[in-house]
């Protein structure tokens, strides 16, 4: 070929290359709200709070630099400015009709609406706005409110009711059976559902009519479909994915967020389900260090996007970004024209690959029942009685404990306490004269220098030492052991009977029933102790919470984990225990442990442990390092480098050795990390770099 023949080509090229890149910038300079509606498909409104002040970091909407900011797909304007004044704007929700917005003020504890163009700015009601709803029969707008707990940046809410927007009248009461947590409230089109957190961080679902709440998972901005389907999702503590869950199935699957393009894998922040169920919006990315990478630092860089999900609701198919400015953008919610009547496919609901997870039928008794907790992920629910309303039970860890893979509770080097909700009143009510406490309890070791608390009934939960005790289950060296408070002639005094002798390593199902006449202990369904009782013998309960683990300062707690716990105002039969047993049992019996590997490694890539106060409210935190596998003591490993998530914080504390130097070498006991479901809703700083190697967790003592 001569080189004459070449140049006809290469003028062919070239234009190709003149016109792609004309047609490029053209893309570029288009519109935005052109390019939202190419998304979309229909007209899109935004509506956001703009940080103004020097730091741009307010992505909580906790103080007054805010703007009020929309953005509509039909107005070539872009971004624009719908309240200019400067003042607290927290959570901003469109009404359905996309016409209003309503926002609320943390510091007047009031909620306002204000039209589209700025207009008609007027006050709704005391409250925090946290939902605006159209009932589709009367086809009237409610706005859902509720209460502040504690101090204007508290993030827990009560009391939630409903008031009509556009009409005077009395509220009505939502929801009180718990607080809520102000992040995210997003009910069903029809109102009877609602996905939040209950509160925070135990997301999951309500049904309102019935009052009742069905626990999905702990992680924060639950987000409930805009159609009927039932479909919610958790967001989790990397604040980089959803979980997303059907209605009626224990089964849930990831989709990743930050994968956005203008992300570039940060984090990223409020995500909310549009009106349309095929849209979702969030922010980010974040990646201000302050003085690590934190949602709190939030950032000039900080946009809104806008996502839609692929047919199947297994991924986000495509990303537009909103905003581009200079300024933080924060707390988005998104309106589409005729997104009302959307709705999700029933084949996108059903999990083919997977079957739904059996609901354990333990405890099977709920008569007399006074606390109930099977682990952390179970719903640990006191059904309702004709007195009383039902009772979530939950616990919080403290010191180094930590729960499990099974969502049982570690007590090691730390303790649990029982919140103290309805319980109080519940338990103390009465004087019982019979009870029952049972509990799957897993001694880590054989013989102990002394005496560690199980499971205390306390009078005083807050006395490091147990104080004014009703009852503790103990390990005294390698006994199991029961101390109790008696009343005798009106002077107190305390019991105690051995019940056992310590097997560690292997789960025992204990059962100790009481009444008037006898302490009887079962082990394993099997009766191991009878011991004589009087009525003078149980002292009323005096009860303030439940301890379980150690709480004493000296010593390192009680090694062992703890689960299935029940308590009862009343005896259990021999043939109740046996049942309770072999539910209790097989429960456990197809429990298999990951593999578990010893390195010696060095650091290429650490991150940096945060101030515990910049993660408020989260109490714990996940550090990720980058490792080189410099030997395998023991385990199967063939990857020479990993990434480890590893224990930066417990209960608000830094953990010292957990801080790592770049070329520090260390040894270190890890598993897989995708073995452990129960750190998906844990904070976890990734200031990695390879966040593309395998993950694994370094396994507490």
């Amino acid at each position: 070929m001569t080189q004459l023949s070449r140049r006809p080509r290469l003028n062919a090229v070239l234009c190709l290359l003149i016109v792609a890149c004309f047609a490029a910038d053209c893309l570029a300079q288009q519109p935005a709200g052109q390019t939202v509606q190419q998304l979309t498909g229909e007209q899109t409104r935004v509506v956001w709070v703009q940080d103004q002040s020097p730091e741009n970091r307010d992505s909580i909407a906790l103080g007054r630099s805010l703007r009020l900011m929309g953005f509509d797909s039909s107005d070539a304007s872009g971004e624009r400015i719908v309240l200019s004044e400067l003042r607290n704007y927290s959570k901003p929700l469109l009404t359905p009709d996309g016409q209003r917005i309503v926002f609320s003020d943390r510091y007047r504890r009031e909620c306002f609406v204000v039209n589209w163009d700025g207009t008609g700015l007027r006050r709704i009601g005391k409250g925090f706005a946290v939902e605006v709803w159209q009932d589709p029969d009367s086809r009237q707008i409610w706005v859902y409110v509720c209460t502040q707990v504690g101090k204007n940046e508290g993030f827990n809410f009560k009391s939630l009711r409903r008031l009509r927007l556009d009409a005077e009248g009395d509220s009505q009461v939502v929801w009180d059976s718990t607080e809520i947590s102000p992040d995210n409230f997003q009910l069903s089109a029809n109102g009877n559902f609602a996905a939040g957190e209950f509160p925070w961080p135990h997301g999951g679902t309500v049904e309102l009519r019935q009052q009742t709440f069905r626990k999905k998972a702990d992680g924060c901005w639950a987000s409930m479909a805009p159609d009927n389907s039932g479909l919610c999702w958790i967001f989790d503590g990397p604040h980089r994915n959803l979980y997303l869950y059907p209605r009626d199935s224990a089964t849930s699957w990831m989709v990743n967020l930050n994968t956005a393009p203008g992300t570039e894998s940060f984090e990223v922040f409020h995500p909310r389900w549009s009106n349309h169920v095929r849209f979702l919006c969030m922010t980010g990315p974040y990646k201000v260090k302050s003085p690590v990478n934190l949602i709190d630092g939030g950032g000039p860089e900080v946009e809104i996007f806008i996502g839609k999900f692929r047919e199947d609701f297994r991924a986000v198919e495509s990303w537009i970004q909103v905003t581009k400015n200079r300024r933080g953008d924060f707390h988005p919610d998104v309106w589409i024209r005729g997104g009302e009547d959307s709705s999700i496919p029933d084949q996108a609901l059903q999990q083919p690959d997977s079957a739904p997870a059996a609901q354990s039928p333990w405890p099977g008794d709920s008569d007399g029942l006074l606390f109930v907790w099977e682990n952390a992920s179970a719903q640990n629910l006191v059904p309702k009685t004709p007195a009383a309303t039902a009772l979530p039970c939950r616990v919080d860890a403290f010191g180094k404990a930590v729960f499990g893979r099974f969502f049982e509770m570690h007590c090691t080097n730390g303790y649990f306490l029982s919140e103290p909700a309805d319980v109080t009143s519940r338990m103390s009510a009465t004087p019982y004269k019979a009870f029952t406490i049972e509990a799957t309890i897993t001694a880590s070791k054989a013989r102990l220098p002394g005496v560690a608390g199980i499971l205390a009934f306390a009078a005083d939960s807050t006395a490091p030492n147990l104080g004014d005790k009703n009852f503790i289950l103990a390990q005294n060296r390698d006994q199991l052991t029961f101390d109790w408070t008696t009343d005798r002639e009106g002077s107190l005094d305390s019991q105690s009977v051995a019940l056992s002798t310590i097997v560690p390593g292997q789960p025992q199902h204990l059962v100790l029933t009481g009444n008037a006449q006898e302490l009887v202990c079962y082990l394993n369904g099997r009766e191991s102790k009878r011991q004589p009782m009087t009525e003078s013998s149980l002292k009323p309960w005096n009860y303030q919470g439940l301890i379980f683990g150690d709480r004493r300062k000296s010593g390192s707690g009680w090694p062992g984990t703890l689960e299935a716990i029940a308590i009862y105002h009343r005896a259990l039969s021999a043939q109740e225990v046996q049942r309770h047993s072999d539910q209790s049992m097989e429960r456990l019996r197809n429990r298999r442990s990951p593999e578990r590997c010893v390195i010696r490694g060095t650091c290429v890539q650490s991150s940096s442990i945060p101030d515990p106060r910049t993660i408020v409210p989260y109490r714990r935190a996940l550090v990720v390092h980058h490792y080189r596998v410099d030997r395998l003591l023991s385990g199967t490993l063939p990857d020479p480098e990993i990434l480890v998530a590893e224990w930066g914080i417990l209960d608000k504390s830094v953990i010292a050795n957990a801080n790592r130097r770049m070329g520090e070498t260390t040894q270190l006991t890890i598993e897989d990390f995708n073995y452990h479901p129960e750190l998906t809703s844990e904070r976890r700083i990734e200031e990695i770099d390879a966040l593309e190697l395998p993950l694994f967790y370094a396994v507490p003592e």
